[in-house]
């Protein structure tokens, strides 16, 4: 959009150049004009802001999840900690499924889960073990808490393929006008010097599409370590020189 803009203040002048009516104004190929190059402009703009939004929700939406990924896997430690603590000698204790990796696939990951909570329901149903009556508790968490936390991690889960797929759908719907934008500035820039010749002011003043040779900025330094306390990459770099 920044660069549109220039091309639009600079079509201004060249509209009134020709003349300053709608008769003389600028068509480009198909009668493109200079309001529909701008509505174009909006467009694009529009769709990028709405990106801001998709991503603020997805981002939201997987913390969301990974919180709750946090809370199932220490509770499932605890249930398997109560295994071993209440019926060490029970056909219960070696069934208890494996912590699984935060990083697990959605699919294994829950399945952990579902597996502790059959387990769980089947200890509760049983009544024929040895100095143990049912049900278990974990402090006053029940399995029925345990499941309700597994299905609010499974609609996390649900919620954010949703989102990632409207940011996908998003950007894509950004990426499609960027082709056409950048060839009416290619059309426009071809067709300023066609009418008003190589030496005009408004020639020699064209905006760029693309940035001259050697304007890239003096690369960054970036740096990161991993934090074990928060389970993730800190990142950190130095202050680029180019505003």
């Amino acid at each position: 959009p920044p660069v549109m803009d220039e091309f639009s203040a600079h079509c201004e002048d060249m509209n009134i150049e020709l003349g300053g009516t709608p008769a003389t104004d600028l068509k480009l190929a198909g009668g493109h004009t200079r309001t529909q190059f701008i509505a174009l402009r909006d467009d694009i703009q529009a769709k990028i802001t709405a990106e801001e939004g998709l991503e603020n929700a997805r981002q939201i939406l997987a913390t969301s999840r990974d919180a709750k990924k946090v809370a199932l896997r220490e509770r499932l430690g605890q249930f398997r900690g109560m295994l071993r603590a209440v019926l060490p000698q029970s056909k219960y204790a070696a069934a208890a499924p494996v912590v699984p990796d935060f990083s697990t696939s959605e699919s294994k990951f829950l399945a952990a889960f579902d597996d502790a909570a059959d387990l769980w329901g089947r200890i509760d149903a049983d009544t024929t073990i040895p100095g143990f009556t049912p049900p278990l508790v974990i402090g006053a968490f029940a399995r029925a808490g345990f499941v309700a936390d597994i299905a609010a991690l499974r609609a996390d889960y649900s919620l954010l393929t949703t989102a990632e797929n409207d940011l996908e759908l998003g950007q894509k719907e950004r990426d499609v006008l960027l082709p056409v934008a950048r060839e009416r500035m290619v059309q426009y820039r071809a067709a300023v010097p066609a009418l008003l010749g190589p030496t005009h002011p408004l020639t020699q003043s064209l905006p760029d599409v693309y940035p001259q040779p050697g304007s890239t900025p003096t690369p960054v330094v970036l740096s990161g370590s991993w934090n074990p306390a928060t389970a993730h990459a800190d990142f950190s770099w130095t202050e680029s020189s180019n505003p």
